[in-house]
């Protein structure tokens, strides 16, 4: 019996697959920044994103379309206490807090201490409220990560805006009904970085400053000045003496400012009162 034997041979076939990017340049902008909040997107409604771009030059900020379009633009803070201080523009939206979707609306506060007015105003000017000497609170992850506070919750009774309020006898608290719900995605009252802690405020004989620079690589100085910019006083940061206290008995009662700064940038603004 003849044997046969039959010999396949296997052929590889390369197969060739050209993959097409599915990421698309959208824009670009070499002078904004996420990390000094000149620059992020949030959602107005339910359904409508804008781009917001802050201009603390001018205390003013404008809202663009997703195309970049512009919707509305350079809209005038009508206050003298100025963005490139410390305060923030948050949660954009159309009818959180007056129900109007003709108007937009947004929170303007300074996050610091609670010693200036929190604020919600329409972008045409209107002042739909004003609380002296508060802020909202805002803490991810504190107490040992078990909680997080926001100044604005859904909660099982309607939407809440609450607030930290400084008050002669220490702080309390205010706590306010919104008409209206949150978006899906807004945007916080982000926590301001704590490089520069100070106690007491309000005080009329000393203030100590407790400093922890961002990194080492830097030369730091915390600057001392009143509320028309004039200097009063500078600390060359070292890393052998973190602890520095301000005697402010001479200074007149007011408010006035501190920086933590090196030769190119800001780190933390703030601000601290005097009262006696």
């Amino acid at each position: 019996m003849k044997k046969i034997i039959l010999t396949i041979t296997s052929a590889l076939m390369f197969c060739s697959t050209t993959i097409q990017a599915q990421i698309t340049l959208d824009f670009s902008n070499d002078t904004l920044a996420f990390s000094e909040v000149n620059f992020y997107c949030i959602d107005i409604s339910e359904n409508e994103s804008k781009y917001v771009i802050i201009n603390k030059s001018t205390n003013s900020f404008s809202l663009y379309n997703m195309d970049m379009s512009p919707f509305l633009t350079n809209i005038a803070i009508p206050f003298s206490d100025s963005i490139k201080y410390g305060f923030v523009v948050a949660y954009i939206t159309k009818t959180l807090f007056d129900c109007d979707s003709t108007n937009i609306e947004y929170v303007y506060q300074s996050p610091y201490d609670g010693i200036e007015s929190f604020r919600i105003l329409r972008t045409d000017g209107t002042v739909l409220l004003e609380v002296d000497s508060a802020r909202g609170p805002y803490c991810f992850g504190c107490w040992g990560g078990a909680m997080d506070g926001r100044p604005i919750k859904k909660t099982s009774a309607g939407t809440k805006l609450f607030l930290d309020i400084l008050n002669p006898s220490g702080r309390g608290i205010q706590v306010y009904s919104l008409c209206g719900e949150l978006p899906t995605e807004y945007v916080e009252l982000s926590e301001v970085n704590s490089y520069v802690k100070l106690f007491p405020n309000p005080s009329g004989m000393t203030i100590n400053f407790e400093v922890m620079p961002p990194n080492n690589a830097e030369n730091f100085e915390l600057v001392i000045h009143q509320n028309n910019g004039g200097e009063l006083k500078k600390y060359s940061i070292n890393t052998t003496n973190d602890k520095y206290t301000l005697d402010v008995s001479g200074f007149s009662n007011g408010i006035y400012l501190y920086s933590l700064v090196t030769r190119t940038r800001a780190y933390q603004n703030g601000k601290f009162i005097i009262t006696k």
